[in-house]
């Protein structure tokens, strides 16, 4: 190594400085990078927690919205149910189809 340094021309202080200098960029760097890297694992854990909670509450929407369908069916039958029937009742002073209907 005292070799190559004396080929280099360059003295122990000079190498210390550039080592010195590197590790004031370095170190803040790799700083920089774990609170990062820290950062998206916390942001990972939380997405896969609430998608958990995002899925039971679509199953529950989707379980309401069946019902809704379900009761809008039923309110339609019975409304066409009753339409039916009014068509089949006599109109008001039409005497002679309900004694038709009372002598049947």
């Amino acid at each position: 190594m005292p070799n190559l340094l004396a080929q280099l021309s360059l003295s122990e202080d000079v190498i210390m400085s550039f080592v010195a200098a590197g590790l004031f960029v370095v170190l803040p760097l790799v700083a920089i990078l774990l609170n990062h890297q820290r950062k998206m694992a916390e942001l990972f854990h939380r997405r896969d927690r609430d998608s958990g909670a995002e899925t039971a509450r679509i199953a529950r929407l989707e379980q309401e919205v069946a019902q809704v369908r379900q009761q809008v069916n039923e309110l339609v039958i019975r409304q066409d149910d009753s339409m039916v029937r009014m068509r089949r009742m006599p109109a008001i002073g039409d005497e002679t189809k309900v004694q038709q209907r009372l002598e049947e």
